[in-house]
């Protein structure tokens, strides 16, 4: 008989298990009007959401609305390291680890034949949601608790190449130590309108150093409506005309400033930046009536670096040291990035205007800096609004591969990291942290 051994870490205060294997229905019938949601009798806002993921995003991105089958495998368990976090839930375990064998679920887009057991024979299938990421949604057992399946995959949706999307290994390394930490300090700060998602457990294939992770998305069936980022473009307007507002005003607020002051909490809090902010890493979360509450969801915390001097003023050095044991990196600079989580709001049938994304450029970067003030008593200077758009909404490419006046801060920004890196401001980094131990 097939022996499981448990193995508790303590790492850095984060605790960790390591396994070695040898809805309620809101009514937002102001919006029903416009087409957005179905009978909510029938989809709940957690099914809403998985249909806004495919069908209000850039054409390209556009897939089947409902579920579709993910081929799962059963894997022997001694050829599988697994990661638990912190609390898991019974019913979520269970499901993946099944005696001596490992329920893996793979991507249906998938066309790598080298990512981990993508040939094993099938045993069982699901009904996955996909998204615009590698991440898809799952719901489980008789109450439906729902968890991201972030599987490797050479395809997001069947014509999108994703590339690297198909190698999971940085994630895997320290995914859950990542994701600890942020509950720990989401204990220590919390603040119903900035929610990360954590990741549950990470499965990793001994040979290959591959595997897929779950993610709790169990914050996301709390009755609210949660708009992903992208879909501001094509949803914004009938949203804000039902509650009375013009599109680009309400957004400007509701999305834009609401992700300013949710990379500023990120900042000081965590210490943390994203490396790619695009919208599809954020959700705005809208109540029954359609009305943004202020709350912005983090999808992915892994793709975010430690703001290096920030980090060490917080006292996690010993931190640092170790993330850099899993290849990741840290910035020295503040880079809110603001233009990455607008990135091709000017394309597709409902794009914006440059005009428009520069007033959500402004917006985002005035509330990210007024928010740091706020938080460490400091007086940054807020910027002005920009009269001339500029010159970053190239159609084509990555936000990494644009040019560098798309990747460009504002002088604003590059202000504030003089003042917020200097001797003065590391020092109110370190008197927040002790006034909140």
């Amino acid at each position: 008989m097939f022996q499981l051994t448990l193995k508790t870490v303590f790492t850095l205060g984060a605790l960790v298990g390591w396994i070695f294997l040898g809805t309620a229905h809101a009514s937002l019938d102001c919006l029903s009007n416009f087409g957005l949601i179905g009978d909510p009798a029938k989809e709940t806002p957690f099914e809403t959401m998985s249909r806004w993921e495919v069908t209000e995003n850039l054409p390209e991105y556009h897939g089947p609305i409902g579920p579709v089958t993910s081929r799962v495998a059963l894997v022997p368990g001694e050829e599988v390291e697994v990661q638990l976090a912190f609390g898991v839930p019974k019913e979520i375990k269970d499901h993946f680890i099944r005696g001596d064998v490992v329920w893996w679920p793979k991507h249906p887009h998938n066309q790598d034949s080298t990512v981990p057991h993508a040939s094993a024979p099938t045993a069982d299938l699901a009904d996955i949601f996909p998204t615009a990421s590698r991440t898809s949604s799952y719901l489980l057992g008789p109450q439906n608790r729902a968890v991201g399946l972030k599987l490797p995959t050479t395809h997001t949706q069947p014509g999108v190449r994703s590339e690297g999307k198909e190698r999971m290994h940085a994630d895997l390394k320290g995914g859950l130590v990542r994701s600890e930490y942020v509950r720990a300090q989401s204990q220590k700060f919390p603040d119903a309108e900035l929610i990360v998602l954590r990741e549950l457990m990470a499965f990793t294939d001994k040979k290959t150093g591959n595997g897929f992770m779950v993610r709790d998305l169990e914050p996301l069936q709390d009755g609210n409506y949660y708009l992903p980022g992208f879909s501001v473009p094509s949803l914004g307007e009938s949203i804000a005309v039902k509650q009375g507002e013009s599109g680009d005003a309400f957004w400007s607020e509701h999305y834009a400033a609401s992700l300013g002051r949710a990379k500023a909490k990120l900042l000081v809090r965590y210490g943390l930046q994203m490396k790619t902010p695009n919208a599809q890493n954020w959700l705005v979360q809208m109540n029954a009536e359609g009305k943004p509450t202020g709350a912005i969801v983090v999808r992915d915390i892994n793709d975010a670096n430690f703001v290096g001097p920030i980090a060490e003023a917080m006292g996690h050095q010993k931190r640092l040291e170790m993330e850099r044991t899993f290849g990741w990196e840290e910035d020295t600079k503040l880079q809110p990035r603001g233009s990455f989580s607008f990135w091709r709001f000017n394309e597709g049938p409902s794009a914006m205007s440059p005009k428009t994304i520069q007033s959500f450029l402004d917006s985002h970067d005035r509330a990210y800096l007024q928010t740091i003030n706020e938080l460490l008593g400091l007086s940054i200077p807020l910027p002005p609004p920009t009269l001339v758009p500029r010159p970053y909404l190239s159609k084509t490419g990555s936000p990494e591969t644009q040019s560098d006046s798309y990747l460009q801060e504002s002088q604003a920004v590059k202000d504030a990291e003089t003042v917020l890196l200097s001797p003065e401001g590391l020092e109110a980094i370190r008197r927040y942290h002790q006034v909140n131990p």
